[in-house]
């Protein structure tokens, strides 16, 4: 896929749109948000709560990436990655969720062994029915976002930068995008916590991404966790924050080191996956 291979072009036009283009989709998507949810009548602080104004404001995103992705830069879903390869998309897919889920039901299960938090299982049906109704919005989460992080801003970053350079700052507006209602975020010690652990999981994702070179295996990963957030959410199958999976149980690090290091793990296999096999279109 030789769209994906490092370009040496303007790297000062290419830090510049990188850098511009995300803040301006922010101004006018919570602007063209705002209007919309005006215009609607209905109190805003009611849609802030049913998590409409967010649906909204990512649509908007998605519209205006789709379409400077294709009408400007002239690139198609296919070159990023998105091609549905005989059976191996839905292999890469279930593989990444399965790896993902498990690793953070390996957290909660932790938690229960060391008595930091309680299970319940006398789950309503009505709460079951729930969880099932929101869990194909976790595929839907997480296809958007990998189009728009990886398939979008990593390799707009790799038309003037090294692979790395474009990891680390793709990964570090994606962990900073999750802080969007609280930009100054570190006022709150969990919150640096959690910002290192979005920015892992970025790094993780691209290594997958450039890996594979196939949006499906990251979508996966990414739906996996999204899916135990959902579980979480919707069922109150556990007696925690979910969020706690950053920065432990009780505000202490050390209760989390199940996860972290698993997804450190997955980071280096991912890389040494791309040491033995180098990209073909080099």
């Amino acid at each position: 896929m030789s769209w994906l291979k490092s370009q040496e072009n303007n790297k000062k036009i290419v830090l510049l749109a990188s850098i511009a283009f995300p803040i301006l989709l922010i101004i006018l998507c919570k602007l063209t948000s705002y209007l919309s949810l005006t215009l609607l009548g209905i109190k805003l602080n009611l849609l802030r709560k049913s998590g409409i104004e967010n649906v909204l404001f990512f649509t908007y995103i998605v519209i205006l990436v789709f379409i400077f992705q294709k009408y400007v830069l002239k690139i198609t879903l296919k070159q990023i990655g998105f091609e549905f390869r005989e059976k191996i998309w839905l292999k890469e897919l279930s593989l990444g969720w399965i790896l993902t889920f498990c690793l953070a039901l390996s957290y909660a299960t932790s938690g229960v062994l060391t008595e930091h938090m309680a299970i319940f299982w006398d789950i309503s049906f009505k709460k079951w029915a729930n969880f099932l109704l929101y869990f194909p919005a976790a595929f839907g989460v997480a296809l958007c976002e990998e189009w728009l992080f990886r398939g979008f801003l990593f390799n707009l970053f790799r038309k003037g930068f090294s692979t790395l350079v474009a990891l680390i700052l793709s990964s570090f507006i994606f962990s900073y995008a999750h802080f969007i209602k609280t930009p100054i975020f570190w006022t709150d010690p969990t919150n640096i916590f959690k910002f290192i652990g979005l920015f892992i999981i970025g790094s993780m994702l691209c290594t997958a991404y450039f890996w594979k070179k196939s949006l499906f295996l990251p979508i996966g990963l990414h739906a996996g966790l999204v899916s135990y957030n959902v579980l979480i959410l919707r069922t109150r199958i556990f007696s925690y924050n979910q969020e706690s999976i950053f920065y432990g149980f009780n505000n202490d690090p050390r209760t989390g080191l199940v996860t972290w290091c698993g997804l450190i793990l997955l980071l280096i296999y991912f890389i040494r996956k791309i040491s033995l096999e180098p990209d073909k279109s080099a």
